[in-house]
């Protein structure tokens, strides 16, 4: 079977546009890492922020799910962390394992 070049990008271009964002923090991580898998962020804060952040540059889209997956371990709040209207579409969840 033959593949099109042009429906093989349109194919990536639209797996790209429509992947979602997916943060993980971790006790034992960093607010300066980028809260990937094999560098999480410290803070459910610094999560949220970055979510933010996403959207305001266009890169999450605003009706796009967010998912912030925190690992095992023990959480302080500093400060409460407020949710508004813009923070819709995202998740808190534990990560697998």
């Amino acid at each position: 079977m033959r593949c099109s070049p042009t429906i093989l990008l349109l194919t990536c271009l639209l797996h790209t546009a429509t992947m979602a964002a997916e943060l993980v923090v971790a006790p034992n991580g960093s607010d300066t890492n980028p809260g990937t898998l094999a560098l999480p962020f410290a803070t459910l804060g610094r999560a949220v922020v970055a979510v933010r952040d996403l959207r305001t540059a266009g890169k999450v889209a605003k009706d796009e799910a967010a998912t912030i997956r925190l690992r095992g371990g023990e959480y302080e709040l500093a400060k409460a962390i407020v949710l508004s209207p813009e923070d819709s579409h995202l998740t808190v969840m534990a990560a697998p394992g």
